[in-house]
């Protein structure tokens, strides 16, 4: 009787492991050309706000008193370097301000919450 509950366990373990291993397998199969990393920031999932216009995507961001650096395409910049020739001009919490021959754009990590054009937006911008 004992040894039929732990076979039946193992059994139950074996089959769990074994739909984890085929799922991925399958979804390859079905036509979708690539797995989702569930675990990867918005913006390398599902393409930078901003990057279908610059094709550079923003992958991450390090501000602080001492050190502002952000991740774009997977090289680390500071405010002034240049990549894909697009100049770094600001570097915010969530968002890259980049500009290449003389437009700016902005490259972001999260969509933006509120309406743009919203004008009690910007009468409180930089108010906590």
């Amino acid at each position: 009787m004992v040894i039929d509950t732990a076979l039946g366990m193992i059994l139950r373990v074996m089959l769990g492991v074994l739909v984890l291993l085929v799922e991925p397998i399958a979804a390859l199969a079905n036509g979708s050309d690539r797995l989702v990393d569930p675990t990867q920031p918005y913006s390398t999932t599902s393409g930078a706000i901003g990057s279908h216009r610059t094709g550079l995507v923003l992958q991450s961001t390090s501000v602080s008193p001492l050190r502002r650096v952000a991740v774009i395409n997977g090289q680390e910049l500071s405010v002034g370097e240049r990549i894909d020739g697009a100049e770094v001009v600001d570097i915010r919490p969530y968002e890259v301000i980049m500009s290449r021959a003389g437009r700016q754009t902005t490259l972001r990590l999260l969509p933006r919450i509120l309406p743009r054009d919203n004008p009690e937006d910007r009468a409180n911008a930089g108010r906590p």
